[in-house]
């Protein structure tokens, strides 16, 4: 199967789901032209944010049009501060217009790919000592609430904005550096299979969770 996937971010995403396929489909290589799609390959493209992301979906469906070698288009991108069904329902009635069902998969991050990330207990510490990171965990503790449910922090203006600079905290208490631009350890195979644990331990990230059944249906090996 040829998979087509459009993401929402220029650099972490792209970091995090090109180590996500080799690990979720570890017989397909990555191609770096829509016309590599041949045998069990993946093609990444970059959607640049909100709303420039709805122009490059319509132009993957057109590229499915051109293609008969593309099998599945998957869209990745971020709830933001619409509930998960909000911005799934808008993608949905997008392409749904133009594809069958069975041609896409929409994948929404609740409400941006941090707050995934955030899942991890075992990176979270029990006792952090570090003054920043103690404050976060004593507004919203991620180590046993859903971080899916953070609620909005008076001092940021998004949920993402607090949700990134709870991560870097949360990464740095460990000695571990986070940013858009080097994620580092948040997209190797250990951290993705601690994410998907928590999910099946606690139900939490369920966005996650509906990500996990999507890759499932499409063959993933996880």
């Amino acid at each position: 199967m040829n998979f087509y996937l459009v993401l929402e971010g220029y650099q972490t995403e792209k970091q995090v789901y090109r180590s996500w396929m080799a690990h979720s489909f570890p017989n397909h290589n990555e191609v770096f032209r829509v016309e590599g799609l041949q045998n069990d390959n993946f093609f990444i493209v970059i959607g640049n944010g909100y709303p420039s992301y709805l122009r490059r979906i319509e132009a993957a469906i057109s590229d499915l049009g051109k293609h008969p070698t593309i099998d599945h288009l998957l869209v990745c991108i971020d709830a933001e501060e619409m509930s998960f069904s909000q911005k799934e329902k808008e993608i949905e009635t997008i392409i749904g217009e133009q594809l069958e069902s069975d041609r896409y998969s929409v994948i929404v991050h609740d409400c941006c790919i941090e707050t995934w990330f955030l899942g991890n207990t075992k990176v979270m510490k029990r006792n952090p000592t570090d003054s920043e990171l103690i404050d976060f965990k004593q507004f919203y503790d991620v180590r046993t609430l859903d971080p899916e449910k953070i609620p909005p922090h008076r001092e940021y203006n998004t949920r993402s904005q607090l949700q990134y600079k709870y991560l870097k905290s949360m990464l740095r208490e460990r000695g571990i550096r986070y940013s858009k631009k080097l994620p580092g350890t948040v997209k190797d195979p250990p951290y993705f299979e601690a994410l998907i644990n928590r999910n099946r331990s606690t139900q939490h990230l369920s966005s996650f969770g509906d990500f996990i059944r999507k890759f499932r249906n499409l063959g993933a090996a996880i």
